[in-house]
């Protein structure tokens, strides 16, 4: 009997690692993919992050289009690296890669199958702004990583009824994930409420939570 439950065991394990070795090597090949291509075939950086970057000269609060956190971004990096066009390719692909690691564990807060999870990032890959956008680091590739992020902390912070310690991690959490998309794009705050309905609404708690 024991032999049986440790071969399940090591069966399991094999099986954990090959998702997760799947998604490490998904997110390594974008990475690559992504910031070597457009590095070589363009000539000049997207007009998107060029904009960014004359923003990011001054710090500004805010700009005439857009909140600051993109040019916040792209302004500090350009303080260490100057005009090297690989570091704002690269910038753009680890922010998608950002968001791949908050989709799959969104994904495994709903799925059980290991090819399930996997499939989940995957598909995203065909989606254009998870590929030929994303060599333009501007507003949109900002906020993706913080939209994903905020979800998953929504999520988290709404699974548990009784406010635990753990649980007041995750709503704070949740609370940086949100000012941080504030300042890369306007965005729903309405989530905020709808928590507290949750939370506070006892009728919805009995049927649905």
């Amino acid at each position: 009997m024991s032999s049986w439950i440790e071969c399940n065991k090591t069966l399991l394990m094999t099986q954990l690692d090959k998702e997760k070795k799947t998604f490490y090597l998904i997110c390594l090949y974008h990475i690559i993919v992504w910031t070597i291509l457009p590095f070589l075939a363009n000539k000049n950086l997207p007009l998107d992050t060029i904009e960014a970057l004359a923003w990011g000269g001054s710090f500004d609060l805010g700009y005439n289009k857009h909140p600051p956190l993109s040019a916040w971004i792209t302004g500090l990096l350009f303080k260490f690296f100057g005009n090297k066009d690989f570091i704002y390719y690269l910038l753009s692909q680890l922010f998608i890669v950002l968001a791949l690691i908050y989709v799959r564990k969104i994904a495994k807060i709903f799925l059980k199958k290991k090819i399930s999870i996997t499939l989940s990032f995957l598909i995203l890959e065909s989606i254009a702004f998870f590929n030929f956008e994303t060599p333009q680091f501007n507003v949109n590739i900002c906020q993706i990583p913080f939209w994903i992020m905020t979800i998953y902390f929504f999520l988290k912070g709404i699974e548990k009824i009784k406010f635990e310690f753990n649980e007041m991690l995750d709503i704070i959490d949740f609370s940086n994930k949100e000012i941080l998309e504030i300042l890369s794009e306007k965005l729903p705050i309405h989530l905020w409420g709808n928590k507290y309905y949750i939370e506070n609404d006892k009728l919805y708690r009995e049927n649905y939570l």
